[in-house]
């Protein structure tokens, strides 16, 4: 075996030189990649990171503006390098060469890295004058009016109302502080309707858990308002809790047999004329209960 590579060396001089060659090509046959190279000032002494691929696993020479940068840590994948102290202060843009390998094998990569802290921003600058305001444009033409759709179709009728004249029934429940507020704040026992008279002909008042008192011991039954009423009626104000008084068809004779169209669009209201006050102090609700006629006026 020793005789035989005797015997090749002397019958090919140059085969080693060429073997030497070949492992040399082989070592540079990945090409090292830079994907970013980024300043860190996080750290002392500050530091320049270089992130890419085939770096190989030995140590890489990197300078910055042909200076030395001193490896601090090295991989196949990123290299980082401290910033000569020289350059570190001075913001600008320098040039780096990254060189891996040695010999014929050494691959060399050269780009532009940029070095430097950001300064603090400065100071806002004072708003400029407003401008003139400019002149107004024409008015635009006005658009074409859209066509009108068609006519919807025809509701069904509603159902007819009750027949005129028929017996109809409020009823309106008030709280302690509302009964209190009658010679200031009227109740309404029936709403206004156009073109109608709502004629009562009978009344019922009922007071739950309270005595309710005034200075006359009355409540009124008019139209209108409390600043003007109208044919008004009168019943006594203090009662027996949970018992009912009631106005019937001979206080209102001078409604049936007079002319109805006076209360027409009129409310039907029941007040006092005095502060209302209560006995005892435990509250309670009134309720008023309203049997009347709806009389249309033409």
């Amino acid at each position: 075996m020793y005789l035989r590579s005797r015997i090749l060396q002397k019958a090919v001089p140059g085969l080693a030189a060429l073997l030497l060659l070949t492992s040399a090509h082989l070592n540079a046959a990945t090409k090292p990649i830079i994907v970013s190279a980024l300043p860190v000032y996080t750290v002392n002494p500050h530091q320049l990171v270089i992130s890419g691929s085939g770096f190989g696993t030995t140590q890489p020479l990197v300078t910055i503006a042909a200076l030395p940068a001193t490896v601090l840590s090295f991989t196949d994948t990123v290299v980082a390098v401290q910033i000569p102290v020289s350059i570190d202060p001075i913001p600008g843009v320098y040039l780096m060469t990254f060189t891996t390998g040695v010999g014929n094998g050494a691959d060399q990569i050269q780009l532009n890295v940029t070095l430097g802290t950001v300064g603090p921003a400065g100071a806002t600058g004072a708003t400029g004058a407003t401008g003139a305001q400019g002149i107004p444009g024409p008015a635009g033409l006005p658009g074409p009016q859209g066509i009108p759709g068609p006519t919807g179709a025809t509701g069904p009728q509603g159902i007819p109302g009750p027949a005129g004249n028929g017996t109809l029934v409020s009823t309106v429940t008030i709280h302690r502080d509302s009964m209190l507020a009658l010679n200031t704040v009227p109740v309404t026992l029936i709403p206004p309707v156009p073109g109608v008279a709502n004629i009562p002909f009978r009344i019922m008042v009922q007071q739950n858990n309270a005595f309710y008192v005034s200075a006359n011991q009355q409540m009124f039954f008019a139209y209108g308002t409390l600043a003007s009423p109208t044919a008004a009626n009168s019943v006594a104000l203090l009662w027996a809790p949970k018992y009912a008084k009631y106005l019937d068809d001979a206080e209102f004779f001078q409604l049936t047999n007079g002319d109805s169209s006076l209360f027409v669009n009129t409310p039907y209201i029941a007040y006092a004329p005095n502060p209302v006050s209560e006995s005892g102090g435990t509250g309670g609700d009134v309720t008023f209960t309203v049997w009347y006629f709806a009389v249309p006026v033409q």
